[in-house]
């Protein structure tokens, strides 16, 4: 056999012997295990603590006795975390409204309009939801029973409410929102109360909400 070729046939012997044979009791030698990656879920908040946020809405399309004005609004709302009784708290709590109160006016100062939350909270049906864990997707929900104040100039003040809540929902990576987009699902009707006829109407409510650390009851 030629010497190079005895070589290399040397050289294969001796890597299949280094594979095969065992590693000695007591050697150095350590083998580690490929190391997987851990993702953990994000964490909502806990049960108890209340959420303060800040809400602007621009350019809000808003009918009032049929006339089609739009709006900038400046506010806040308030929340508070609660147990939901069919969900595990990691991955959907309660929010249940505080505080709401929107208010601006029309760019010509003749229309100025007030949205707050009509009454306390009782049965909250705002949710906060975990839907994907990586990459992090949050879902929240707010539902909200509202009253409007219209108040025209040369025209008495007028308090309506909504004839069912307004629903915002918006898509987070975290909890409280940092300036996320929030959208409002279905146009809210609203008339004076005791009565059935629309006086406004809420068509979108395009707003940015950022929230405040969170505060412990």
């Amino acid at each position: 056999m030629p010497s190079r070729r005895r070589c290399l046939f040397a050289a294969c012997i001796a890597s299949l012997a280094l594979v095969v044979s065992p590693v000695a009791e007591g050697s150095a030698t350590t083998v580690h295990p490929r190391s997987v990656p851990v993702v953990h879920a994000r964490a909502l908040p806990a049960v108890g603590v209340e959420v303060p946020t800040n809400v602007v809405a621009v350019d809000v399309p808003l009918e009032v006795d049929d006339v089609l004005v739009k709006v900038n609004l400046r506010g806040a709302m308030r929340q508070r975390v609660e147990l939901d009784p069919n969900e595990n708290p990691t991955v959907a709590v309660r929010l249940r409204t505080t505080e709401f109160h929107l208010e601006g006016t029309t760019a010509d100062g003749q229309l100025g309009v007030k949205f707050d939350l009509a009454g306390p909270d009782q049965a909250p049906a705002s949710t906060l939801r975990v839907e994907q864990v990586f990459p992090p997707r949050i879902r929240e929900t707010d539902v909200i029973p509202l009253t409007l104040t219209i108040e025209r100039t040369g025209q008495p003040t007028i308090t309506l409410s909504s004839v069912h809540p307004a629903i915002l929902t918006a898509t987070l990576l975290d909890f409280p929102p940092r300036g996320d987009a929030y959208e409002l699902a279905n146009p809210v009707d609203f008339v004076t109360p005791g009565t059935t006829t629309t006086v406004a109407r809420l068509l979108a409510l395009p707003a940015q909400r950022g929230g405040n650390v969170l505060s412990p009851q």
